[in-house]
């Protein structure tokens, strides 16, 4: 998974957008390393993170297409803003920045595959593969259960934060409990 993740490495914030409305570009550094990790409440069982969603689906696009891929597109959506422990008596506004936590509710991203293209419209377009996950499908207050997760192949591919998608080639709803059978999902819908 590291080869994923370059620190000097950040993303373009108007490269084919795919998805508009109030969706915010964001890096893969910035997933790994600034947004905290939900968890199950019942058993303290973290969730998979955006970031270990988007690593596994790239190592498995990798072994499938043996070639160097482009970076990932990420945009996320719905903020949840929180803080540490230690400041859950402070008002709002005497938070300090170490004070405050924050995820995403919903994340999407994309990856285009090189050398698989087609014209469409009189344009040449490359494949696409894309993930979407929203927190808000896994019950987040009860037990460990399954992760649910969006996969997407296509030329043509859209994705709106309240969670249509649509894609040209195939579409794909699962519910795991491991990266491993990410992985294979991503196999699947190859």
């Amino acid at each position: 998974m590291n080869t994923l993740l370059q620190p000097q490495v950040e993303l373009q914030a108007n490269a084919n957008v795919f998805i508009g409305a109030k969706a915010v570009p964001v890096s893969l550094q910035e997933l790994r390393e600034e947004h905290i990790i939900p968890f199950f409440a019942k058993d303290n069982k973290k969730t998979i993170s955006h970031f270990e969603f988007i690593a596994t689906c790239f190592k498995a696009l990798m072994q499938i297409t043996k070639r160097n891929l482009k970076l990932p597109q990420i945009r996320v959506s719905h903020p949840i803003n929180g803080r540490i422990p230690e400041a859950r008596h402070k008002k709002t506004v005497e938070l300090e920045n170490y004070e405050k936590t924050l995820y995403y509710e919903r994340m999407m991203f994309v990856v285009q595959i090189p050398r698989f293209t087609t014209l469409i419209s009189g344009e040449m377009v490359e494949l696409t593969f894309g993930g979407i996950k929203s927190y808000s499908q896994d019950t987040l207050t009860g037990k460990y259960t399954k992760y649910h997760f969006h996969l997407l192949l296509g030329y043509k591919v859209r994705v709106c934060s309240n969670m249509c998608i649509c894609a040209d080639i195939g579409v794909s709803s699962i519910e795991v409990y491991n990266y491993s059978e990410i992985e294979q999902a991503v196999v699947n819908l190859f």
